[in-house]
């Protein structure tokens, strides 16, 4: 498992313009792994 300070970034193309934190959190979080 990765230390708590590290930071994962991915590039997710093609969104549309009107996406916002809230819509791309609920698109992710069934992909989280705790």
């Amino acid at each position: 498992m990765a230390a708590p300070d590290v930071e994962y970034r991915c590039f997710v193309g093609g969104l549309a313009w009107a996406t916002d934190d809230r819509s791309l959190e609920a698109a992710f979080s069934t992909l989280r792994r705790d």
